[in-house]
């Protein structure tokens, strides 16, 4: 009876935010009007990416009260106010209007050092070639608190460990493919921020370039959040960015707990340096098919693996591999070699030209998003191009 009730409510539930969700959307058009209006009155053309994402940031944590009652950028644009979830999808949509690429992005477990916890949401961003999490709202009726964190040249929050290593603890790029350095630059980790009615900035030692040690706790998670919510999420139509592919470096000893909990993640390079894979690091990567691993058998078989990792028995393991092995190789004829043949007939299947088969569409998949469209063309051609000149 318990259950019945519950599952009665939780449907309910979402009927509700799906009707909130569709009612806040039908006024998009004079909302998409309204964030010009307020670029047009915070931006000017000679502001650096970096002062727009403060501008932005700041505007909407200074505009707009706390409000638990909305959770979209309509929602706040015309109540007024929101929680976190509807500050950070403003924030998104004005970052990408105004030109840079931004996300959402969970931050249920990112280090603070105020605005998180549970299914917390800030955003990211991507703007001149530099990274930066911003975060507004409250969780209580206080006035709305932002931060900005400049993250640098590397999407990542990191921390110093006692060697002088560093751990790498939040992943904030928007990579498909994503391979860690060896080494981060830790001289620009700072942020700014208004709590209460004071506005402070910090901006921490320079570390300089540091080797990275170890993957933190909960760095590459983004599925958790999603997951709990998925239907919301799926008619709010929110981007959480995931990494499909993930490339660590032989300086890696250490994966923290929860570091790829829920990930998309369909395939990733493991070093001989590997030593210690924390609780649940892998939990749940339903996607997950191959661990190529550059040590051999025995020295897998050494690691300390925690409990809650058992994505990693249900992979395939390619031992003393050099690199993660690309399935876009371009050949989808399957005639056993790249050719021109190829983007002719990757062309055709494209203009829907009659009893046009691909022995192997996946090697066409060039942009790595699992369909083939007018951009996998365009890089199958670059491709072919580059071949030809090596």
């Amino acid at each position: 009876m318990i259950n019945r009730i519950t599952a009665l409510l939780c449907a309910a539930c979402i009927t509700m935010l799906s009707a909130v969700s569709i009612n806040a959307h039908a006024a998009t058009n004079s909302s998409d009007t309204e964030l010009q209006d307020i670029l047009d009155s915070i931006l000017t053309e000679d502001m650096t990416g970096k002062e727009k994402v403060y501008a932005i940031t700041e505007y909407v944590g200074e505009t707009y009260a706390y409000d638990a009652g909305g959770q979209t950028y309509d929602y706040i644009l015309q109540n007024g106010g929101g929680d976190c979830w509807a500050a950070t999808d403003l924030i998104v949509h004005l970052a990408n209007l105004a030109g840079m690429s931004a996300a959402y992005h969970d931050a249920s477990h990112d280090p603070g050092p105020i605005l998180y916890g549970y299914q917390h949401i800030c955003a990211q961003i991507l703007a001149d070639g530099e990274y930066y999490i911003a975060e507004s709202g409250t969780a209580d009726d206080s006035d709305e608190q932002y931060f900005v964190f400049e993250l640098g040249a590397d999407p990542y929050r990191i921390q110093e460990n006692e060697d002088g290593t560093i751990t790498a603890r939040t992943y904030a790029g928007f990579d498909k493919d994503v391979i860690v350095p060896e080494t981060i630059n830790g001289n620009v980790i700072a942020f700014r921020s208004n709590v209460g009615s004071d506005t402070f900035a910090f901006t921490q030692e320079a570390l300089g370039e540091r080797t990275v040690t170890k993957i933190g706790n909960w760095a590459f998670h983004q599925s958790q959040l999603h997951d709990l919510n998925a239907a919301y999420f799926a008619c709010l139509k929110w981007d959480f960015v995931q990494p499909e592919t993930v490339t660590l470096p032989d300086t890696i000893t250490e994966i923290g707990k929860g570091a790829f909990y829920r990930n998309d993640l369909s395939k990733i390079y493991l070093p001989a340096s590997l030593t210690t894979i924390g609780e649940n690091a892998f939990y749940d990567c339903a996607k997950l098919t191959d661990i190529y691993y550059s040590g051999t058998e025995t020295q897998w078989q050494s690691i300390s693996i925690a409990d809650g990792n058992d994505s990693l028995e249900n992979a395939v393991i390619h031992y003393q591999a050099a690199e993660i092995e690309k399935s876009r190789t371009g050949d989808v004829n399957g005639d056993g070699e790249f050719s021109v043949a190829d983007v002719v007939l990757l062309q055709k299947w494209l203009l829907a030209v009659p009893y046009t088969q691909l022995a192997d569409w996946k090697a066409g998949d060039f942009y790595d998003d699992g369909k083939l469209d007018v951009f996998d063309l365009c890089l199958m051609k670059r491709e072919l191009l580059a071949k030809g000149n090596q």
